[in-house]
């Protein structure tokens, strides 16, 4: 599994499209902020969703899999967890947006709307 740090790649100013080229590769991707105070001070996730398309590469279909799915299964999670299906724990973020696919263009902007956790509503903003 790669793991790609997209704030801190633009922080950095390192170049674009790791991302792309690791998708090409046929490596699995995760997606994390690597929240730090040197290189990533940052724990906007939605900010590091919208530059993994944004500056990456990745489709957003790509970046809600690294940031779902593919990491339950690094974390050997993914029986449970990861994905929306029947018998896993729901775990899920309702957005305020018309569809998925304005994610990466409301640049690090938080729009989540209800956090439900373990199948109950926690946070409704």
């Amino acid at each position: 599994m790669g793991i790609i740090f997209p704030t801190e790649r633009m922080l950095l100013l390192k170049d674009g499209k790791l991302g792309r080229r690791v998708a090409d590769s046929g490596i699995p991707l995760a997606i994390s902020t690597d929240f730090n105070p040197g290189t990533s001070p940052t724990i906007n996730f939605y900010l590091a969703l919208s530059l993994s398309v944004i500056r990456e590469g990745l489709s957003i279909e790509e970046a809600i899999n690294a940031s779902t799915i593919n990491p339950a299964f690094a974390l050997s999670i993914h029986e449970d967890r990861g994905s929306i299906e029947r018998g896993k724990l729901a775990n899920l973020q309702i957005l305020s947006l018309k569809t998925y696919k304005l994610i990466p263009y409301f640049f690090g902007m938080n729009y989540l709307k209800y956090l439900i956790k373990d199948g109950e509503v926690k946070h409704a903003f």
